[in-house]
C-alpha cells in the first residue's frame, strides 16, 4: 500500500526505504508520510546542518536506518564506532542518565564544527526519539531483494515455486516432529 504512494521507484534501495517506513512505529510517528512527501517532491527536505546532507540524503533527511544514526554520531559527533553503537543501544533502552551524558558530549563535540548548542541538542533529541523505530539497512535490503526475486519467480516458474514451497513445508514439519531446535516455537 505504501509503495503506491511513491511516484517513482527506481532501485532496490527505494524498496528498502518503503519496507522501512511501512512498519507500525514509522507510521505512528508520521515518518512514513514525511518521507513519501519528500520523495515525491511535495515537501522540501530540510537538513539541520549541511553536514547531515551526505548522511541523510538517501533517506530524505530522516533517520530511518541504524547506520545513519551511527554515521552522524561517528562522523559529526566525533565518537568512535564502538562508542556510537553503545550510544545507540542506550537510546533504544531509553537509559536517561547515559543519554544525558552522551548528549552533553555530542553537543561539546559538534560545537568545534561550528554547530550551535541548540541545533546540536535538537538533533540529539531527534536521534533519541527516532531510535525506537530505526531499522538495520542490510536487513531491509535483504528482505526486499528476497521479496523481489520471489515475486518474479512465482509467476514465471510457478510449478517449481509451488514444488519448493511444498518440499520446504514437508521438511519443516519433519524437523518439528523430530523436535529439532532449528524450528522452535520461540
Amino acid at each position: 500500500m505504501t509503495a503506491r504512494k511513491f511516484d517513482k521507484i527506481s532501485s532496490i534501495f527505494d524498496l528498502a526505504l518503503i519496507n522501512s517506513i511501512a512498519r507500525p512505529a514509522p507510521i505512528e510517528f508520521e515518518v512514513a508520510s514525511m518521507v513519501i512527501d519528500r520523495a515525491n517532491g511535495k515537501s522540501e527536505v530540510i537538513y539541520p546542518h549541511q553536514m547531515w546532507r551526505d548522511i541523510l540524503q538517501k533517506t530524505y533527511g530522516v533517520f530511518l536506518f541504524q547506520e545513519d544514526l551511527l554515521s552522524v554520531l561517528n562522523k559529526i559527533g566525533g565518537f568512535c564506532l564502538s562508542e556510537s553503537v553503545c550510544i545507540l543501544k542506550n537510546m533504544c533502552k531509553k537509559n536517561l542518565e547515559k543519554n544525558v551524558q552522551s548528549e552533553n558530549q555530542f553537543v561539546e563535540n559538534v560545537k568545534t564544527k561550528g554547530i550551535s548548542t541548540n541545533v546540536a541538542k535538537s538533533i540529539f533529541r531527534e536521534m533519541v526519539s527516532s531510535s525506537s523505530y530505526l531499522f538495520n539497512r542490510s536487513h531491509a535490503i535483504s528482505y526486499v531483494t528476497f521479496s523481489y526475486i520471489s515475486m518474479w519467480l512465482k509467476p514465471n516458474y510457478n510449478k517449481e515455486w509451488n514444488d519448493s514451497i511444498k518440499e520446504w513445508t514437508e521438511h519443516a514439519a519433519k524437523l518439528k516432529a523430530e523436535d529439532d531446535c532449528v524450528l522452535s516455537d520461540e
